[in-house]
């Protein structure tokens, strides 16, 4: 059984059956989309979240003040292809660190989000904060300021250091987190 179609403006049957397809196509994708953005943001919706307690070796004096980490949090992940440079797929989580930085001097010190750094042993480089919820500024004599950081981690990655690049230090402090296992690993 054959069917029979007239051509559009000029068009041959298969055009019009191309363009068809490629506009279904396209309407696949928009439905597809508009119900990925509608969830959210997939870290958060995946449920599973490892919450640990302050460690007393969670802390770090800098040239300041102490900085103390507060609170950190692993929580379950999606599957990213070739996350933060990795081969293949990759089951990634998302560890949220929140660290207190005291000001103990008698004037103003600049600080930004961008001054953490997470370290993963055994890499080469390190692991940026991904949308921090404060601009860089200062923080003020006397006063604390308490900061949340995001990483997305590899799942299977457990041996964890925050780094702080304290601008009154030749080099960056760091504060061993440990192994830090989550709910993916």
């Amino acid at each position: 059984m054959t069917i029979a179609t007239a051509p559009v403006a000029g068009r041959s049957w298969r055009a019009t059956a191309t363009l068809a397809g490629m506009i279904a196509l396209a309407l696949a994708g928009a439905v597809i989309s508009f119900t990925i953005l509608a969830a959210g943001p997939r870290h958060e919706g995946a449920g599973k979240v490892t919450s640990l307690a302050p460690a007393p070796g969670w802390r770090a004096t800098a040239s300041f003040g102490p900085l103390v980490v507060e609170r950190v949090e692993r929580g379950a992940g999606e599957v990213h292809s070739r996350a933060h440079g990795l081969q293949g797929i990759e089951r990634t989580d998302v560890l949220r660190v929140e660290v207190r930085l005291d000001n103990r001097l008698d004037r103003a010190v600049v600080f930004s989000p961008g001054q953490f750094r997470l370290r993963v042993r055994g890499a080469r480089g390190t692991i940026s904060a991904i949308d921090p919820r404060r601009t860089p500024g200062s923080i003020g004599p006397g006063e604390s300021l308490t900061q949340t950081l995001e990483f997305v981690v590899a799942s299977r990655l457990t041996d964890l250091t925050l780094e702080f690049a304290d601008l009154g230090e030749p080099r960056p402090l760091s504060i061993r987190l440990g192994s830090l296992a989550g709910p993916t690993a």
